[in-house]
């Protein structure tokens, strides 16, 4: 799966990866390392995950983090007033789709990544219907492609996820089920 990953990125700029739900955990610690590997800087916009505790996670996983910029839509929803730190954007929560792309923009700005992972859309259904999560998808594909930078989005392969996994197919260049 991992060098599946790999290999397609080579060809394509838009990417969705499909985990299986028991999996997740395993599956997209496994896709953090092998972008960090493979690229000089990714962003990453965690909707489901704390800064810190992914960062340490990151850490004890063997990451080169100093190749990590976040925005982090997850922290804030728990601790209203979060210690700043220098490459980490915080939004208020998973939901402020406005807030989220404007940080997303300004990280682009601040740090020119060459890729960023999406964490997770399964998230984003949660505060979003389908429709809405697939509007934004699409507004941030485009912005991205702009800008010339890869960008991969995870989604949990669960019922809820199905009509969203179906838009998906038609809005990236690869979908991948792990």
């Amino acid at each position: 799966m991992v060098l599946e990953i790999k290999n397609e990125l080579l060809q394509n700029s838009t990417m969705a990866v499909i985990f299986p739900v028991v999996d997740y955990p395993n599956q997209i610690n496994e896709v953090v390392k092998i972008l960090g590997e493979n690229y000089g800087k990714v962003l990453y916009v965690s909707l489901n995950r704390l800064y810190n505790p992914l960062k340490r996670k990151m850490q004890m996983d063997g990451v080169d983090i100093s190749k990590f910029i976040f925005v982090d839509c997850a922290t804030k929803t728990a601790v209203a007033n979060p210690p700043e730190a220098q490459d980490c954007i915080y939004v208020s929560s998973p939901d402020a789709l406005t807030e989220m792309s404007i940080a997303i923009t300004k990280s682009i700005q601040n740090s020119y990544p060459d890729l960023i992972l999406f964490d997770s859309l399964s998230t984003l259904l949660i505060y979003e219907n389908p429709n809405v999560a697939t509007q934004f998808i699409h507004s941030l594909t485009n912005k991205m492609n702009s800008f010339g930078i890869k960008i991969v989005f995870t989604v949990l392969d669960g019922e809820k996820e199905k009509p969203l996994i179906s838009n998906l197919n038609m809005l990236m260049d690869k979908v991948i089920r792990t």
